[in-house]
């Protein structure tokens, strides 16, 4: 497996990587030299070998939320206050966006921690865009997303269940405050339109 793939090209390597656990040991194993498995990111540890069944229990109870396919994580941990935060990227489609779930201590979302969660994600994952979803009157995690630079995107209706809206969040790597400029990709050119100017023989010489 070559160790420049991105996450969506890992999951499109083999159809048994569409398992929670096949999934995430791959691209853990591809992201060992850049934050582990078990190395320390300033005054925290990072994990990346979490046991899946936790991982998922953990957003159960704390974001009421599933592990989708695809998924990954990092956990950051405060060795001297033994709290932590909890990131999981799940969905990426062929675009390269994925969606975030974080399960933390308010403490944790410190501008270090939210540093190397974005370089975890964009520039370790290769992603180009993250969405984060929060409970539509959920000031408190709205707050906390707008302090890590996600923009207000719109409202999913029932996303939640019915008549449990969400509020939509996202950020780009182009957007994302925390990264080197250096560490940017130069954003792709965009598609160019049809040409529907009239054929040579129509137009009036």
């Amino acid at each position: 497996m070559s160790e420049d793939l991105t996450l969506v090209e890992i999951l499109g390597e083999d159809d048994t990587l569409s398992s929670v656990a096949g999934a995430h040991d791959a691209i853990a194993a591809r992201l060992a030299s850049i934050v582990g498995p078990d190395r320390s990111s300033g005054r925290f540890d990072l994990h990346l070998n979490d046991d899946p069944a936790w991982v998922a229990e953990m957003l159960r109870i704390h974001a009421g939320r599933s592990v989708g396919v695809g998924a990954t994580w990092i956990r950051f941990v405060d060795p001297v206050t033994k709290t932590g935060l909890l990131s999981v990227v799940h969905c990426p489609n062929p675009f390269g966006e994925a969606e975030m779930i974080v399960v933390s201590d308010g403490r944790m979302l410190t501008r270090s921690v939210i540093r190397d969660l974005c370089s975890w994600a964009f520039l370790g994952l290769g992603l180009l865009r993250i969405v984060v979803r929060t409970h539509a009157h959920d000031t408190v995690a709205a707050d906390y997303a707008r302090r890590m630079g996600f923009d207000f995107e719109g409202t999913a209706r029932d996303f939640f269940s019915q008549g449990y809206d969400a509020s939509v969040w996202g950020m780009s790597i182009w957007r994302c405050r925390w990264l080197p400029r250096s560490k940017i990709p130069a954003s792709p050119m965009a598609i160019p339109a049809a040409d529907v100017s009239p054929p040579s023989s129509l137009v009036r010489h």
